[in-house]
């Protein structure tokens, strides 16, 4: 068989394996939608508004009026450039940006089948086993299941590309034209999703010092393959940094973003598979076993890969002459061995992921903290050890073939038999949960129908200059996570309307900015700053569904002009005059009714009894405090704050709890506080837990926080605590719905009232 044939015949095979599986998908490429929900339909309409709006390094679809940075968007900024030069020659190309996105992925699968066959034909495989193992091993790629949103890391040929060149480049002596293959490879795709450049760093540093270790003896001749390992896995990561430089002014973006031991791998994301016999027949088997399985963790290496690594480490490690043959017939692959394992242990989140360690995570560096998903990591190794695998099989089979020709033949049908069986099982499900996740967009429809409407209620898209949704959405800075119902629609009208939209799900989002946007949708009593940064005075343009909103945004719907229906979601125009606060008619208030105030000692109240429960912590000093002189910090323990009846207290009062909780950037999101009712014999009533990161009210680096409760019996004890790493509370009140409390009073127009600043 001639060279390239064999090549021609890996993709062969696996253009008609996906063709069976995902047939479907294919031929629907420009007619269905994967992830309409959650991150997929974002990251699509984040690549197809920035093409129809944007340009440049700067995003305007979401976070109005600031917009974002294009690299934290998740809209494959490198890809994104290339298709803005493609629309600028065919303008058509934007009605079909899904079927981009869909045939990319399936192009991917059949480049990586390329990709990886060139990698066995460097170890000497046969052209057929080299075709059909490359097959194998694409088919059930862990990245696939990034169909179903994530579409930046479904780039599957990425890590095999990695491994190519790395086999070359080691192969040919630090070959320079290899070096600025991997250089240039790796700087564009970090400009596709950072964690590409990153998995491939981590291992190509790892790899770096196993070949100098491997080389001790004579480090001077390899001292310049080492070093140009190094500056491979660090060049893109200065590019990146000189361009975030050059394009990105924010200076608060999150430095502990949730995540890294959540989302890592697990022992059985790599060695079991819920679509597979293995997990099917071990659970099974032990029906109560703890299995967990994590969705960012998933790389399993399949049964045959397991098999053949064990057996594979038991007989080098009793027989060094088959290490050693095995180490030359196999070079520079069996280098690989050391980085696969760091790297897997890194998606693994060790030692981390050993409970009584875990509390040390706090103090690693922040580097390593921006890596939400660790366990992506593992496609490294799933790579790393398919491929290792298939090669050790192969060597296997060329050495018995001589002596026993049936056997070899028949551990080799074997392998490729269990192999193929489980690549079935897996394509066949993950099939079904694309077609699942799938919906009939009708895109064109939807946009006519809206001008329609739109047209009909006296209104054009020019007489607005945003849309809101309500419920809001603000998710990306790692501190305030608020889902919405209507994000997807919001999303989906931005495209059709060329309107930004007040609101974000971004990545590593300003904390300082999404304060700002969430102050929109808060009380009365806060500030709404992020007005004076609008471009005009025009309305926005509010959608609305379903009657799930909190009291704010119930407010602020009263205040709106309905306009029409369409398809279950209610349309209104929103004047700008809506978002008007109350603290000059709060000043008023206090200064009409001052004498009314009866003074409490640490409080004021327009109540004559002392009925309310402050909590200031000005005896407990520190450098920052939301309005006073002391706030209560805790590292790691639950703080008490609480633990008696109320004061002067009648059965059946409707009470507040409200705090302040700081915005501590060694942590995401916030410390929870926790609120008990017990009766007289000690027994719970009821439980209230509270999280900032719900909440939409803030001032400076610190976020209010309520709820309301009411007392069963007057008797009963209220106990209330905070629990939560880096724990700084602040403010605590609990008080009667109806009295007002003031504190701090500086002067009439400088206090806090019931519990917010008036300033």
């Amino acid at each position: 068989m001639k060279h390239w044939k064999g090549g021609v015949l890996a993709v062969a095979i696996t253009a008609v394996l996906l063709f069976v599986y995902y047939s479907h998908q294919i031929l629907g490429a420009d007619t269905i939608r994967y992830g309409v929900f959650g991150d997929g339909f974002k990251n699509y309409y984040t690549l197809a508004y920035y093409l129809k709006y944007d340009s440049g390094a700067h995003f305007t679809g979401m976070n109005y009026p600031f917009g974002e940075n294009v690299l934290f968007t998740d809209n494959q900024p490198a890809v994104a450039w290339l298709l803005k030069a493609v629309i600028k020659i065919f303008p058509g190309f934007l009605n079909h940006i899904y079927a981009f996105i869909v045939l990319s992925f399936f192009s991917s699968l059949l480049i990586s089948a390329l990709i990886i066959y060139k990698i066995f034909r460097q170890f000497n495989l046969d052209q057929v086993n080299a075709a059909l193992f490359s097959t194998l091993i694409v088919m059930i790629s862990p990245q696939i299941q990034r169909l179903g949103g994530h579409f930046s890391l479904s780039y599957t040929f990425y890590i095999p590309v990695m491994l190519y060149l790395l086999v070359r480049f080691l192969k040919t002596g630090g070959s320079i034209r290899y070096f600025i293959a991997l250089v240039l490879f790796n700087s564009f795709f970090i400009f596709v999703h950072i964690y590409y450049a990153a998995m491939s760093g981590l291992f190509i540093l790892l790899l770096a010092l196993v070949y100098i270790a491997a080389n001790r003896k004579d480090v001077k001749n390899h001292l310049r393959t080492f070093s140009l390992l190094g500056i491979s896995a660090m060049f893109p990561f200065i590019l990146l940094k000189t361009f975030l430089l050059i394009t990105d002014k924010i200076n608060d973006r999150p430095k502990a973003p949730w995540g890294f031991i959540e989302n890592r791998s697990t022992i059985a994301d790599i060695l079991l598979h819920p679509y597979s016999f293995t997990g099917e027949v071990l659970g099974k088997l032990f029906p109560h076993a703890r299995i967990v399985y994590h969705f960012e963790g998933e790389g399993y290496i399949g049964l045959i890969t397991l098999v053949t690594l064990f057996v594979a480490a038991i007989v080098c490690l009793r027989s060094k002459n088959i290490r050693t043959k095995l180490s030359a017939d196999l070079y520079p692959f069996n280098l690989f061995i050391i980085p696969a394992i760091g790297i897997i242990l890194f998606a693994l989140a060790f030692p981390f992921c050993i409970d009584p360690i875990e509390k040390y995570y706090e103090k690693m560096p922040g580097l390593i903290k921006q890596f939400r998903a660790s366990g992506r990591f593992n496609w490294f190794f799933y790579y790393t050890a398919t491929i290792g695998a298939a090669l050790l099989i192969y060597q296997l089979f060329k050495s018995l073939q001589a002596k026993q020709k049936a056997l070899a033949y028949a551990l080799l049908a074997l392998a490729y038999s269990v192999w193929f069986i489980e690549d079935n099982m897996i394509s066949n499900r993950m099939s079904h949960d694309f077609q699942s996740n799938s919906a009939e967009p009708e895109d064109a429809k939807y946009a006519k129908e809206l001008l329609q409407k739109i047209q009909e209620a006296g209104k054009q898209v020019s007489d607005f200059q945003a849309i809101i949704p309500i419920p809001i959405f603000l998710n990306g800075s790692e501190k305030l996570y608020i889902e919405s119902s209507v994000s997807y629609i919001a999303m989906k009208q931005s495209l059709n309307m060329g309107l930004p939209i007040v609101a974000g799900q971004l990545s590593r989002t300003s904390q300082h900015q999404t304060f700002l946007l969430a102050n929109l949708i808060s009380a009365q009593l806060i500030k709404k700053e992020v007005l004076s940064l609008y471009k005009n005075s025009k309305p926005l343009f509010l959608i609305t569904h379903g009657s799930d909103l909190r009291p704010e945004e119930i407010a602020i719907l009263s205040k709106a002009k309905f306009l029409f229906e369409l398809r279950g979601n209610k349309y209104y125009q929103l004047d700008l005059s809506a978002f008007v606060d109350s603290i000059t008619v709060t000043k008023k208030y206090f200064v009409d009714n001052r004498s009314h105030f009866v003074n409490h000692g640490d409080y004021l109240s327009n109540d004559s009894v002392n009925n309310v429960i402050v909590k200031r912590f000005e005896g407990e000093p520190k450098d920052y405090a939301v309005f006073g002189k002391g706030a209560n910090y805790s590292e790691k323990e639950q703080t008490y704050f609480y633990f008696d009846t109320l004061p002067n207290a009648h059965d059946g009062t409707n009470y507040e709890v409200s705090y302040w909780v700081y915005t501590d950037s060694r942590r995401a999101a916030y410390p929870v506080m926790y609120m008990n009712q017990l009766d007289t014999n000690g027994k719970e009533l009821e439980k209230f837990d509270s999280n900032a990161k719900f909440s939409t009210n803030s001032y400076k680096d610190w976020v209010r926080v309520s709820f309301d409760f009411t007392l069963r019996d007057k008797k009963n004890k209220i106990l209330l605590t905070g629990a939560g790493d880096f724990a700084t509370f602040d403010e605590i009140m609990v008080r009667p719905k109806n009295v007002n409390v003031v504190t701090q009073l500086d002067n009439d127009s400088t206090f806090i009232f019931n519990n917010f600043p008036i300033r």
